[in-house]
């Protein structure tokens, strides 16, 4: 019989402990912090969103910061992750719980918000013993029919399982001050929060949103200057000559104000009946290269005439005349404060603000990895900016450049992977590699239309990596979404 020596044990001591610490660390790495399992084991309010494009959780994680600075143990959770466990006899008597619901759509839920209602409501789940409070404030946009709808019907839904009402939900029109003013009036009415959400959300007097892109910002949901200032117009140019798809317009304009990437310039115009109307667009360039750069894509309304925005500034806006331009910081799609690798997902125009990310990424001598998948119609017509982009793969800031074009991939590509379809079926076919990014700490970025494109990849990514996972990498703020 042969015994183990003392540098035989030490050795396996290092090996056990290494494997541990890799394990945490690969753990963290991931983001999966905070868990359903950790929240439910703990007192404290919860702090919940639904959010599409970040102005849900935006407020969220705001009134999360306010209590954990009073000394509460807040938690922030996405309403998907309000899991069974959370919903059973489980869950701490007296616990509060802030829900904060943007619909989508036709009175849809946002992605990380469409499992909760059917889980509420299975029969075969425990909703025994509820006892928490909750407080909703639903976010919406009166011009659609089903204004608020998501919202209102997770709080019926709610009070249906037994949970009391701290008030009546507030619904809140397009971010709209006295709306949102309203839920802080409500909370100070609440013995245990009164006082504690005055100046929550800052000057709420400039806060709007509209139908464009947009998304969070950490001092509020948008964060806009002062006023719109009128930007001249440099240059207009067509990308996309011979698009089966409606053209696409790169256009400068002369612009003062300082922004970076993620931010978004909003354009201000009167309609028919003389009413201000707004429209937002990802911001493509940054304040070094001299100009504000946007993609902007033709739209046509049902009786053919052009849209509104689109079609001021792609064809009825002439050079040198001046728009009505405001830059708005959108901190929600803002770059991390660290250097780490990030996967950008885009298709058609959301091109603009993943392009603004390389270029700050470039500027900044990043030395982090960065992985582009885009997606259009045709490699021939529709490979928007690719001398740009094949130029910084040639210098390394590009580590991975994958282009899906779902028509015809007819042409010519001197670097990167080419695929017949749709930028979701290249996270289907790179799942190792998906995975292999994010356990090096990569974040997602991912811009473009909500409808078919972020939609599907976010289904991929939950079919790839679980639907725990995206919920927890969406609270850690490594998944960010700029949709529309």
């Amino acid at each position: 019989m042969s015994y183990i020596g003392m540098a035989e044990l030490q050795a396996i001591v290092l090996v056990l402990a290494w494997l541990l610490l890799t394990g945490w660390c690969y753990r963290h790495r991931l983001g999966w912090g905070v868990t359903p399992a950790d929240a439910d084991g703990v007192g404290g309010p919860l702090c919940v969103y639904a959010s599409e494009s970040g102005h849900a959780r935006s407020l969220a994680e705001q009134w999360q910061q306010r209590l954990q600075h009073q000394g509460r143990a807040a938690h922030l959770l996405t309403l998907n992750q309000l899991t069974q466990a959370l919903l059973s006899s489980s869950l701490p008597h007296g616990r509060d719980i802030f829900l904060f619901i943007s619909t989508t759509g036709e009175g849809e839920a946002p992605d990380n918000g469409n499992r909760f209602l059917s889980r509420l409501q299975d029969p075969r789940s425990d909703h025994g013993g509820w006892t928490c409070r909750v407080a909703v404030l639903a976010l919406g946009d009166r011009a659609y029919p089903e204004f608020c709808a998501f919202g209102v019907a997770v709080s019926d839904a709610l009070q249906a399982a037994g949970a009391e009402r701290l008030f009546e939900p507030v619904l809140v029109d397009n971010l709209a001050p006295a709306d949102l003013q309203r839920w802080q009036s409500h909370l100070d009415r609440v013995p245990d929060y009164t006082g504690l959400s005055a100046g929550l959300w800052g000057d709420t007097t400039s806060i709007t949103e509209t139908d464009g892109i947009s998304t969070a910002a950490a001092a509020g949901p948008l964060s806009a200057k002062p006023a719109h200032t009128p930007n001249v117009l440099l240059r207009r140019q067509c990308l996309n000559h011979g698009s089966p798809g409606h053209r696409v317009f790169e256009l400068d304009f002369q612009c003062s104000d300082v922004w970076q990437a993620g931010d978004i310039a909003r354009l201000s115009l009167d309609d028919a009946a003389g009413k201000i109307q707004s429209r937002d667009y990802t911001i493509a360039s940054l304040p070094s290269e001299g100009h504000l750069r946007l993609l902007v894509r033709e739209q046509f309304q049902a009786d053919g005439q052009p849209g509104l925005g689109s079609g001021f500034l792609c064809t009825q806006l002439p050079l040198q005349a001046a728009a009505r331009l405001q830059v708005i910081e959108n901190t929600g799609f803002h770059a991390p404060d660290t250097d780490v690798p990030l996967i950008l997902i885009g298709n058609g125009t959301g091109l603009a603000g993943l392009r603004a990310h390389l270029q700050q990424r470039f500027e900044r001598s990043s030395t982090a990895r960065h992985w582009l998948i885009f997606g259009e119609r045709t490699l021939a017509h529709d490979a928007l900016w690719q001398t740009e982009l094949q130029q910084w793969q040639a210098q390394g800031l590009l580590g991975r450049l994958d282009l899906a074009f779902s028509r015809d991939i007819d042409g010519e590509l001197q670097t990167g992977h080419l695929t017949r379809g749709y930028v979701q079926q290249v996270l289907e076919q790179q799942q190792q590699e998906l995975q292999h990014w994010l356990q090096q700490g990569a974040m997602i970025y991912l811009c473009g239309s909500r409808a078919g494109m972020a939609s599907a990849v976010d289904q991929v990514l939950r079919a790839v990596l679980g639907d725990d996972q995206v919920d927890a990498l969406d609270v850690q703020g490594r998944y960010r979404r700029d949709v529309y």
